[in-house]
């Protein structure tokens, strides 16, 4: 726990320090005073004690015990507020999609290895109405190893499939909708019907498009999917 000031700092490594203190040694004389016994006032002395090389003057431990109790509950409070302002974005999580699957299509000839094409998906049981209008979208997928593997997407569109069918059912696409320089930590994808056409024209431009493809960082171990390698003369590997 982060103390605010050196005075709260202070306060609490005292006290941390005199409670290890008397866990090993109890040596230290104590003065307590309670007016509902004797007398008109209230005291809590703990007197001077060495601990670690390091000497500890007499103080009164009230005053040390209300400023760390003072301090916890200040502390608490924080907590509690931020809390609850971070609660509405975890009442549903619908809009978040982890699992993205993917097919890659690899051209093989004797000059050079390339990708013709790279397309992404999101499964739904029935329809695109399995899925909100609006979708915030971060790779992300656990391993038999137990590691956690995720990375940033940047491509510009996922499309969406019936679950269990391939890229030859497309049901709709999802739009991103935040841009690619956007610092969420989620990219926001605009869901929508399209055609197949729409798939196939996403595929024959995907070169032109994504030129640059060589620039953006992708993990496929976070998510699902299968590459297809052909051979020029559409001999399939």
């Amino acid at each position: 726990m982060l103390m605010k000031d050196n005075k709260e700092h202070d306060n609490f490594k005292y006290m941390m320090a005199f409670d290890n203190y008397m866990k090993h040694i109890k040596t230290v004389p104590i003065v307590v005073y309670n007016s509902f016994l004797i007398g008109n006032s209230d005291e809590f002395k703990i007197n001077n004690f060495s601990y670690r090389n390091k000497n500890y003057s007499a103080v009164n431990a009230l005053d040390k015990i209300k400023n760390i109790n003072d301090y916890v509950l200040s502390t608490i409070d924080v907590i509690l507020n931020e809390i609850m302002k971070q609660v509405p974005n975890c009442i549903s999580n619908s809009q978040r999609i982890q699992k993205i699957y993917y097919e890659q299509l690899i051209i093989e000839n004797e000059e050079k290895t390339y990708t013709k094409y790279m397309s992404f998906f999101i499964d739904v049981p029935n329809n695109i109405c399995d899925l909100p209008s609006e979708i915030k979208v971060y790779p992300l997928l656990i391993r038999p190893d137990n590691k956690i593997y995720s990375f940033d997407f940047k491509f510009d569109k996922i499309f969406i499939r019936k679950a269990g069918s391939n890229e030859n059912n497309i049901l709709g696409v999802a739009t991103l909708k935040n841009g690619i320089n956007a610092n969420e930590f989620y990219r926001i994808y605009e869901v929508k019907p399209c055609e197949q056409y729409d798939y196939l024209y996403y595929t024959a431009s995907f070169q032109d498009t994504y030129n640059k493809l060589q620039n953006i960082k992708m993990n496929l171990l976070a998510m699902t999917g299968k590459s297809i390698v052909i051979k020029e003369g559409n001999q399939e590997k």
